[in-house]
């Protein structure tokens, strides 16, 4: 979960996601801000319109990536 890789002030652990992430994702996490709110963490699928995963929206995605050269 998110909260874990923070401090209770908000802030990231930057050792933890140091230590828990490839150096490439690291940065990319270790460079999104953080929120003063403490909010539930909540899994989302940005790939289709209600954000939740079905095997419709992978699909959907994979057949565009492959479409694109991407894969």
């Amino acid at each position: 979960m998110v909260a874990s890789l923070k401090f209770a002030s908000g802030a990231w652990d930057s050792a933890l996601v140091r230590s828990s992430f490839a150096p490439i994702d690291a940065d990319c996490i270790l460079s999104l801000s953080t929120s003063v709110r403490s909010c539930p963490d909540k899994l989302m699928w940005h790939h289709s319109k209600d954000g939740k995963y079905s095997v419709k929206s992978g699909y959907w995605l994979a057949s565009s990536l492959a479409r694109d050269g991407t894969s």
